[in-house]
């Protein structure tokens, strides 16, 4: 884990990793598309999570949406982390879709809140993930 030294309003860095976990009150785990766990007493499972080793180095610069990833929590609703599909890398993302619509005249806009995603970085220990979700979910083995 990592010392915070957040100085704007999103997440920048993996050294805002910490800072997710703040004030908790509902996780969502997903495999893909599927949620498959949710809780809003995430005591034991934030314990866990606090657990996980990130390396400070990224692995790249990339701050894209559309890199790989196989499971997500989502916290509060407000953070995502993604995670690769052997756990062995995640990002963080703050950024909010607001879709505006109106039927009548026509006028659709959507404004994108939040800043990019942070770089992506290496989970040091990664079973610690793993054992998570395995721990909620029928799917890993």
């Amino acid at each position: 884990m990592f010392a915070s030294d957040k100085t704007t309003n999103g997440i920048d860095s993996i050294k805002d990793y910490e800072t997710v976990f703040q004030t908790v009150d509902e996780l969502n785990f997903y495999i893909g598309d599927n949620n498959f766990y949710s809780t809003q007493s995430p005591n034991k499972e934030l314990k866990t999570i606090k657990k996980v080793e990130i390396n400070a180095n990224p692995i790249s610069e990339d701050r894209s949406k559309d890199r790989d990833f196989e499971h997500r929590i989502i916290v509060n609703n407000d953070y995502i982390i993604y995670i690769n599909n052997d756990f062995s890398e995640l990002w963080l993302d703050d950024t909010k879709n607001i879709n505006i619509n109106y039927t009548g005249n026509s006028w659709n806009k959507e404004i994108e809140e939040g800043i990019l995603p942070s770089f992506s970085y290496t989970v040091e220990n990664p079973e610690i993930l793993k054992e998570l979700f395995k721990r909620h979910s029928q799917h890993l083995k």
